[in-house]
């Protein structure tokens, strides 16, 4: 009798911690400030609603860890913060579930989700929650006569002097440099695609090399990078919502050649929290909730109902307003997925002979 009462216990106990662990969704993100935002955007907000408790995690990003549990068949993630390219690769290896769409909740006024997404932002395996870009800033009062506004004014030294603070990366740089050249927005990645394509790029970047303070480490404070001695700079997007001393608080910003990247949320595949895992991806994308990511961070909504929902105060700063989007170049993240190991050895193939040059 002492042994069947102590087997129903353990049974019992096993059912109510199954049952917690049931209701738990794991969700991996890039940790730090990033994270606090997506909880107090999303996470807080879902548990509230659906009484399922939020588990976050951090990670570096990539697909390894992914890979290897899927692999092994040992799946502790649910939903991922994704790029674009992890989310293609992903999904053409198996590892991330393919989404029902379909089920995505309508925008404002009845919109289907299809119509209120923008472009790019609905995949098989993701669904993109956050607009973010790189684009230039500019030191106020660096230029008396006239500021730059356009992406070939940032490789006009001429009319434009002083240093350009850059990231040591071809991911931007390339795309820049054919759109300082003229090359139509629709034309870019075609002609990447080319050896001239590439060495068109290259030769407009070798002009404007003397100029060039590499910066090394992403940094989203990079707005800060920006002064006196470089007046020109590559930012993030998000920086503009950012708190700066009074020194930075008139930078303006290059729109022009803005380079959009949206964040995908995906379901590892072989998660056994599928079901609230795709709640929580529906509940991050319904329109009315996913404005508040825009508030802790300064990411744009992926969304048309919801960019309607911000202050028209906050517009200017955001990647996808009308005016800001019609002057973007969305990065093709299968272009870089199918020719980023030879664009990045034909940059660093550069950057020496550029050195051993000089």
């Amino acid at each position: 009798m002492i042994f069947l009462r102590a087997f129903v216990f353990s049974i019992a106990a096993q059912i109510v911690s199954a049952s917690v662990s049931a209701q738990t969704l794991t969700v991996v993100s890039w940790g730090g400030a990033h994270t606090v935002a997506l909880t107090n955007a999303f996470y807080e907000p879902f548990e509230r609603e659906f009484d399922v408790d939020v588990s976050s995690l951090h990670y570096s990003g990539g697909l390894g860890q992914l890979r290897a549990q899927v692999e092994s068949e040992a799946v502790v993630w649910d939903v991922l913060d994704l790029t674009a390219e992890d989310v293609l690769m992903g999904c053409e290896n198996g590892w991330l579930e393919p989404l029902p769409l379909e089920q995505l909740l309508p925008g404002a006024e009845d919109i289907s989700a299809e119509d209120d997404f923008y472009d790019h932002a609905l995949t098989n395996c993701g669904v993109a929650y956050a607009s973010w870009s790189m684009l230039n800033a500019v030191w106020p009062g660096a230029f008396e006569n006239k500021s730059p506004r356009s992406i070939s004014d940032v490789f006009d030294v001429e009319t434009f002097p002083g240093k350009r603070g850059f990231y040591r990366s071809p991911r931007g740089l390339l795309e820049w440099a054919l759109l300082a050249e003229g090359v139509n927005p629709r034309d870019v990645y075609s002609r990447l695609a080319t050896d001239a394509g590439i060495e068109q790029s290259l030769m407009r970047l070798s002009a404007l090399r003397p100029s060039i303070v590499w910066w090394d480490d992403v940094d989203e404070h990079a707005r800060e990078r920006v002064s006196k001695d470089i007046p020109i700079g590559a930012v993030f997007s998000s920086t503009m919502m950012q708190k700066n001393d009074n020194s930075h608080n008139n930078t303006s910003f290059i729109w022009d050649g803005q380079l959009m990247n949206y964040s995908y949320l995906s379901i590892a595949r072989g998660s056994l929290q599928f079901a609230n895992a795709w709640r929580f991806i529906r509940f991050v994308t319904r329109y009315e909730q996913m404005p508040l990511i825009t508030n802790w961070t300064g990411y744009s909504p992926t969304r048309r109902s919801s960019l309607r929902r911000i202050g028209a105060r906050f517009l200017p700063t955001l990647s996808t307003s009308d005016e800001n989007r019609a002057l973007a170049l969305h990065v093709d993240a299968d272009w870089w997925r199918n020719h980023g190991d030879a664009a990045e050895q034909r940059f660093v193939d550069w950057l020496m002979s550029e050195t051993s040059s000089n």
